[in-house]
């Protein structure tokens, strides 16, 4: 018996069932029938709806097997994770604040985590963390960031799942930069897989992102009976989590700063107001940067690393107006910078070649 021919063509329901009801007629054993008869009609729509659902089960199937194609954020967050890019939720806005010790003869600290009040010109207020200690010497004046946060974690205790020697962080807007994590107090570096010189910083773990949250994963190896560790291992530590929870871009334009509470003596001024806070990025531009961020491997190479430098941390909202251009010998200008020129160009000069520095250009481009 030859095998049928099947137009491969035809995907949808009343092409399939026609396709059916005429290879059926082309039997002998079907010559007579009546194919709109009900019970006939009925096993060839059952037959109809088996193959069309197959067909679109397994369309959505090989489109989630590839980056380009894929639709769902689960299936972007497993191919990321093959190529060591972490997929980011929020990211806070920052503002950049000066304190001038007037008049305190000590050396007054503001305290990492202190909160702080910003107030946008429609009266919005939002809340702000700095992550550092800041110390200031009478008649000082001294500069930090904050960021902005509409929770903010403080050391908050979380269980070690001992076997897969991880915690989860049950968060999906965490910004990475307020992420710290302590081991029985000891600060463990937080790092993805294509971060620089991990091998050089002895306590380490790693980021990577989950579906409804984040797992951080320590470098200790346990068996698989769960009965031998690694001299790494950890086993029954205290493991706490800081971070803050962003609002995203709602967090921006805050020019207004006051302590909430328990002020030193002095004068706080603002700097620059809250920027770079970004909503979660869109599964396109994921698409975009995921590929790009391997090939990189966290340097600044080529120009195409310069613009997903920029576009990543929020330096830059616009690829087309990013123009990178060699000046002089071992000097290349950026234009398109949208905030904070100084601190984008100072990171891109610390992730750049040997002989190649990076500066400012005007946006003329004279």
């Amino acid at each position: 018996m030859s095998a049928p021919n099947i137009n491969l063509k035809n995907l949808e329901f009343d092409q399939i069932k026609n396709e059916l009801v005429t290879y059926l007629k082309s039997q002998s054993e079907f010559t007579d029938y009546n194919f709109e008869g009900s019970a006939l009609s009925t096993i060839i729509d059952l037959l109809t709806y088996n193959t069309f659902y197959q067909i679109f089960f397994q369309n959505i199937l090989i489109n989630e097997m590839f980056l380009d194609t894929a639709q769902k954020l689960e299936s972007i967050i497993s191919h990321a994770k093959v190529q060591g890019y972490v997929v980011p939720g929020k990211t806070s806005s920052t503002a950049k604040l000066e304190f001038t010790n007037n008049g305190d003869t000590g050396t007054p600290t503001i305290p990492k985590y202190k909160k702080f009040r910003g107030i946008k010109n429609n009266s919005e207020v939002k809340l702000f963390y700095n992550i550092e200690d800041v110390s200031v010497v009478e008649g000082e004046t001294v500069e930090f960031t904050v960021y902005e946060a509409k929770r903010f974690v403080n050391k908050a205790p979380i269980t070690l799942d001992v076997t897969n020697q991880s915690v989860f962080i049950p968060e999906i807007d965490v910004d990475f930069r307020t992420l710290q994590v302590f081991v029985d107090e000891d600060e463990y570096k937080v790092v993805t897989s294509v971060e620089p010189n991990v091998l050089n910083e002895a306590k380490l773990c790693y980021l990577e992102r989950r579906s409804n949250g984040y797992d951080v994963r320590f470098s200790g190896i346990v068996s698989s009976d769960g009965t031998e560790y690694d001299s790494s291992t950890l086993d029954g530590e205290s493991i706490t989590v800081t971070y803050a929870v962003p609002s995203g871009s709602l967090g921006n334009e805050v020019s207004a700063f006051n302590f909430v509470s328990d002020a030193p003596t002095g004068t706080l001024n603002t700097i620059s107001p809250s920027s770079r806070g970004a909503n979660a990025p869109s599964l396109e531009s994921l698409k975009f940067a995921i590929p790009r961020t391997f090939s990189s491997q966290s340097r600044i190479v080529t120009e195409d690393d310069v613009n997903l430098f920029l576009l990543n941390n929020n330096y830059a909202t616009n690829a087309v107006t990013i123009k990178v251009s060699e000046t002089e010998t071992g000097v290349v200008e950026v234009v398109g910078i949208e905030e904070e020129e100084e601190q984008a160009i100072e990171e891109l000069n610390a992730r750049s070649i040997v002989g190649i520095r990076f500066v400012v250009g005007a946006a003329d481009g004279s």
